[in-house]
């Protein structure tokens, strides 16, 4: 998520270590930690949702796609013409 070099942690480090004093640093980073975790995870639920609606949502057009599919795959074969096309194919036999 984020980059950070080794030598940019250990100045963080070293800041924090003079800012909050040896013995408040390991429950400041406990809390920082916390603080990630639950973010992380709000993260993934969220996701989760989204990706569970968008499927829900993916059903009805995967079912309409389905059936024009099933639609377009039919054999044509037992389309007759109708007698418009027949006079349509007349009359251009006639002009030339």
């Amino acid at each position: 998520m984020f980059s950070v070099s080794p030598a940019e942690m250990v100045t963080i480090a070293v800041v924090a270590l003079l800012v909050f004093g040896p013995q408040r640093l390991p429950e400041i980073a406990r809390k920082i930690g916390k603080v990630v975790r639950e973010v992380t995870q709000a993260a993934q639920e969220l996701r989760s949702g989204l990706e569970r609606e968008l499927d829900e949502a993916r059903k009805p057009l995967d079912d309409i796609r389905h059936k024009l599919g099933a639609t377009l795959d039919e054999p044509t074969d037992q389309i007759e013409p109708t007698d418009d096309a027949e006079d349509a194919e007349d009359a251009e036999g006639t002009e030339t």
